[in-house]
């Protein structure tokens, strides 16, 4: 009740000022909350593409892995806060999601968008070094 009676003896210029103020909050609350779904749905999408990405590419790299690599390129960017740079890299995962889907990358490519080296996939038991049952038998022969 109170605010009412402050706007019916604020001049019409202000009362507008103040219904145009709060359209546009509103709205960029909207926007904001337009954004972020989109920003979730692109990171759904992205990790319900790793099997089939880790099949087409022929990674050998658990799934697991994967998906902690997916969601750290998400959370790399989650501070950021300008709607323009939000949009421009919506847009850029978007392409890149696609670019992958669609087998136009290479494996190379996918590596260094994840922030990897090849040479970190898996690498055979005898490329590690002595395996344990290796150990065990020379230990005992």
């Amino acid at each position: 009740d109170g605010e009412e009676w402050v706007s019916e003896r604020l001049p019409w210029s202000v009362q507008g000022e103040r219904a145009s103020e709060r359209a546009e909050a509103m709205a960029s609350a909207a926007a904001t909350a337009l954004r972020r779904a989109r920003v979730v749905d692109l990171y759904r999408r992205s990790l319900r593409e790793i099997p089939r990405v880790i099949s087409v590419f022929d990674m050998e790299m658990p799934e697991r892995e994967l998906r902690l690599r997916v969601r750290d390129l998400f959370r790399k960017h989650d501070h950021i806060e300008d709607p323009r740079v939000v949009e421009f890299l919506l847009h850029r995962g978007e392409l890149d999601l696609e670019e992958t889907v669609e087998v136009w990358k290479q494996k190379s490519h996918l590596y260094r968008l994840l922030g990897m080296d090849e040479t970190e996939t898996a690498r055979p038991v005898e490329l590690q070094g002595e395996s344990a049952f290796l150990r065990s038998f020379y230990a005992n022969n």
